[in-house]
């Protein structure tokens, strides 16, 4: 039987599938306004967007191309969390039916980029990837909630301040 090679958008399905047994709706390939932006794999995290882009490492400029198009992902706001993923070359090759057991335990390379920065370059089967995603997800959360109380403070601050010129300026 000749050796078949699987194309990327194989792999991204079975990384959405994978994803979605992790507890979330993933997607994959799917085009969102007339063929324009089309995340490899899209879900919600706890109210957050999130794609993953991914390339076989055997791919020139791997890394590169996926963290280009995940930074693009967010600046675009089509994301507020995008992890570029490399995946391992020989997933390429794998019987169709092996597929998901196999990428279940197969290391993946990759790197997390929302509105805050990127990540370093991180290894490990999907379940880390997930992981990795929740923790951004929370330091996300937490920071947008110290932006709120901040904003709230000095809101607060303000209608004090007022409220004091106002009664200086009445006696």
């Amino acid at each position: 039987m000749p050796v078949h090679r699987h194309r990327e958008e194989v792999i991204n399905t079975q990384l959405a599938i994978m994803l979605s047994r992790f507890g979330v709706q993933a997607d994959a390939e799917i085009i969102l306004q007339h063929g324009q932006h089309r995340p490899d794999v899209l879900f919600m995290l706890r109210g957050l967007r999130v794609t993953i882009e991914g390339k076989f490492a055997d791919h020139p400029a791997a890394s590169e191309t996926v963290l280009s198009d995940a930074k693009s992902r967010v600046q675009a706001g089509i994301a507020h969390v995008a992890a570029a993923v490399v995946y391992d070359a020989s997933l390429r090759t794998v019987p169709t039916a092996e597929l998901l057991s196999h990428l279940e335990i197969t290391d993946l390379t990759y790197c997390i980029v929302s509105e805050f920065g990127e990540t370093e370059w991180h290894q490990g089967p999907p379940h880390s990837l997930m992981d990795a995603l929740r923790r951004v997800q929370d330091v996300l959360v937490r920071d947008d909630m110290v932006a709120r109380t901040a904003q709230s403070l000095s809101e607060s601050v303000e209608w004090h301040c007022a409220i004091m010129d106002w009664a200086t300026q009445c006696v």
